[in-house]
């Protein structure tokens, strides 16, 4: 528990507690690596992401609809299934970067840098955005 209202799961899933005592899932989630017990609680909540709205350079990843937004708003959805990037009819394989295929002969380098940063994003790298605990708290009603 991270304290009466939240807890954390290994995978880094912040869950809401109600007054009767049930969980609910929540946007969020820390990026720390190997929760466990004897990780500090502070750490955990220095390391808070909101999952709709992940900043990395100019790109603004939703992993909960499934969105990257760009500048112009501009917004492209995307799945991910076995590690298999899909897009605007472009497969990208995420353990290798490369594409697999590109139905409509997209520019190469673009394809590339979206892939690079829905991966950084997945591994939790170079994001911009972390959210304060507080905040989090506050959103939820919870005091």
């Amino acid at each position: 528990m991270l304290d009466d209202k939240f807890a954390v799961c290994k995978n880094g899933t912040i869950l809401f507690c109600d007054d009767l005592g049930e969980f609910y899932h929540t946007n969020y989630k820390s990026i720390l690596p190997n929760i466990n017990r004897k990780t500090k609680i502070n750490d955990i909540k220095e390391s808070i992401i909101n999952l709709e709205s992940i900043i990395i350079d100019d790109y603004e990843i939703d992993f909960i609809d499934y969105k990257i937004y760009l500048i112009g708003g501009i917004n492209i959805s995307f799945t991910i299934e076995y590690n298999i990037l899909y897009f605007l009819g472009v497969y990208v394989d995420l353990d290798f970067i490369s594409i697999v295929e590109n139905r409509y002969n997209l520019d190469e380098n673009i394809i590339i840098e979206i892939a690079k940063v829905i991966l950084s994003a997945q591994q939790g790298k170079n994001i911009n955005n972390f959210v304060k605990y507080d905040d989090i708290k506050a959103e939820l009603f919870c005091k």
